[in-house]
């Protein structure tokens, strides 16, 4: 591990943070409708077969059709109904009128659509003429196509969407078994900061940086505990990280990420468990810091907005996403072309932009970059759906050069 204080690279500071990814959460039954958003704690297994037996696809006949290929006329000998219990046979030459969802009886061959066929009356008896050429299996959903008993359908670790909730409940399951909520707690530091709605005298700015991580961790399956400020007074932040350790899983905070003299918040964290300081080689947000205080974990970010947030995505959240259960993911890029250029950069440093996708007059999407680079202009951030990334060894960008892209929208930023 890199030493205190040490300038390294984005790649080792990811693999220094992922030592820190295992969940040591308990696990709780919840039912279906509070599943949402929640972590599946154990692989589940499809408790049936999903479709329970060949059922129709559509509205229309079911037909046995037997060796006689030609023939296109058959007569209606009943109708089936989803939710039809009964255990029906199908004769060869014979056709039964079926609704979508309804068991195929046996010996059907396939069911034509309602629309294609057309019903006639033959010597006082209800018929159905079908097309030619309907292929054998046509509109049948086979049985267990869908989940066949004993399927590992729902792996552990697995964030639950809409879709994989409606799994455990076509599987008849009421209740889920899911990890416990990570506790996050959330504050800023600095005597400098003052909240929302208060006088904000000379000297002073108010706290926009707690409500932009609080906002971004809303996606997770978490839950978020606000610490206020933390003032620029030892005694203070000892007492109040002390509490909030016993209180929470993850202490998350943007500002004193250095280990100065002032940065009052990483002398507390090595007298009272461990604090490691590091230089990251990225542009914006140089200084991260990691600690623990017994189990609780500790992150610092840098306190400009622009650079706490770029930290947020690149390092914060996918460490989370692993302490909530979920695999340790980092965001993944699309590649976009540029829709603006760079003259010659400083090498060596990864750099993330504040980009918006913007359609270009041949429909293609492009980058469009924010017109300032500064890490303080939240401005930036509203204006951005995601960032553009220029990696170590990039020299220079040119109009059209294809860049790694990462939406907002995938890092559960809205936007």
């Amino acid at each position: 591990m890199a030493p205190t204080g040490s300038t390294i690279s984005h790649h080792e500071a990811i693999s220094q943070i992922e030592n820190y990814a295992s969940c040591q959460l308990n696990v709780e039954q919840v039912p279906l409708d509070l599943a949402f958003c929640r972590v599946a704690a154990h692989d589940f297994l499809a408790a049936r077969d999903v479709p329970p037996c060949d059922n129709s696809a559509m509205d229309g006949f079911v037909i046995a059709r037997g060796s006689d290929t030609s023939q296109t006329r058959f007569p209606i000998v009943d109708e089936i109904f989803a939710g039809d219990g009964r255990k029906l046979t199908l004769n060869t030459g014979e056709a039964m009128r079926i609704f979508t969802g309804a068991p195929v009886p046996a010996g059907a061959e396939f069911v034509c659509l309602q629309e294609e066929c057309q019903i006639e009356s033959l010597e006082g008896r209800e018929t159905v003429v079908i097309p030619e050429g309907v292929s054998v299996g046509a509109n049948i959903r086979r049985r267990a196509e869908d989940m066949a008993l004993g399927d590992v359908v729902v792996p552990k670790g697995r964030f639950l969407r809409a879709p994989e909730v409606a799994i455990y409940a076509a599987s008849g399951h009421e209740t889920i078994d899911v990890f416990k909520k990570l506790r996050v707690g959330v504050f800023s530091t600095g005597d400098e900061l003052v909240l929302p709605g208060a006088e904000a005298g000379t000297g002073k700015i108010y706290d926009a940086n707690r409500y932009l991580l609080k906002g971004a961790l809303r996606s997770l399956p978490v839950d978020i505990v606000d610490l206020g400020i933390l003032p620029d007074d030892l005694d203070v932040v000892r007492s109040r990280l002390q509490q909030a350790s016993k209180d929470c899983d993850f202490l998350l905070t943007s500002g004193g990420a250095g280990h100065g003299k002032a940065d009052y918040v990483g002398q507390v964290l090595k007298e009272l468990g461990q604090a490691r300081f590091w230089q990251l080689a990225i542009k914006p947000g140089r200084p991260l810091m990691m600690g623990e205080i017994g189990n609780c974990l500790f992150m610092g970010l840098p306190g400009n907005p622009v650079a706490a947030l770029i930290s947020f995505i690149n390092y914060a959240r996918p460490l989370i996403s692993a302490r909530c259960g979920m695999a340790f993911q980092l965001p993944c890029p699309s590649l976009l072309p540029a829709q603006f250029s760079i003259g010659k950069r400083k090498q060596g440093r990864r750099e993330f932009i504040r980009v918006r996708t913007v359609t270009a007059a041949d429909g293609q999407l492009q980058l469009k970059k924010f017109k300032g680079d500064g890490s303080a202009l939240l401005s930036s951030l509203a204006f951005a759906d995601g960032i553009a990334i220029l990696d170590e060894e990039l020299s220079a960008v040119r109009e059209g050069d294809l860049l790694p892209y990462i939406s907002f929208s995938e890092v559960g930023l809205c936007g």
